[in-house]
């Protein structure tokens, strides 16, 4: 029976879909509320998300923050966000890793993920930042030169960010390869 204490902040986010790109973050927040209602028709962006994140402008020196985000292509995106917002914060920053190998985001033994966990790096918190700059903006060769970093914080790096590259060509490829076939 695993028990955390701490506020849990909910990341209510699907950042490999849509526009990303904003001249600040509160226009962020206004492109991503306009594309959330328009395509999936939900009108509390600001309630149910915007709100999660408010809450990291309360961090202290020291708090301490543990991510818990996967390894696949969906939670890197999210979590290189995350971090890009709270890169300049001080704080005490963690990766709490999933248990289990695999594209998946399984936390099914939390309190061994939890005691597991890694400390980031500051040099983790920038790359993070770097990876949003240019995957929020779509520079793919950007994305191309960064999945190249070695870091024990972002495991399958490279994958992930080739999986970003290709994630508006190749389930399209796929497809036309099974219908010529």
């Amino acid at each position: 029976n695993f028990n955390l204490e701490g506020e849990i902040i909910v990341c209510r986010e699907c950042l490999i879909d849509g526009d990303l790109r904003a001249e600040s973050l509160d226009d962020f927040w206004n492109i991503r509320a306009n594309f959330i209602k328009k395509n999936y028709d939900a009108d509390d962006y600001f309630e149910k998300v915007k709100v999660e994140f408010d809450k990291l402008d309360k961090l202290k020196p020291s708090d301490e923050v543990n991510l818990w985000f996967g390894n696949e292509a969906f939670c890197q995106a999210n979590m290189w966000f995350v971090l890009s917002v709270l890169a300049d914060k001080s704080a005490n920053f963690f990766r709490v890793f999933p248990d289990s190998d695999g594209w998946n985001c399984s936390f099914g033994e939390l309190e061994k993920c939890f005691s597991n966990r890694s400390k980031l790096s500051n040099d983790d918190l920038q790359l993070s930042k770097k990876l949003w700059s240019v995957f929020s903006v779509q520079d793919l060769a950007g994305l191309e030169i960064l999945g190249k970093t070695v870091s024990n914080n972002f495991p399958r790096l490279n994958e992930v960010c080739q999986a970003l590259i290709e994630k508006n060509t190749k389930p399209k490829r796929i497809l036309n390869g099974i219908v010529s076939n």
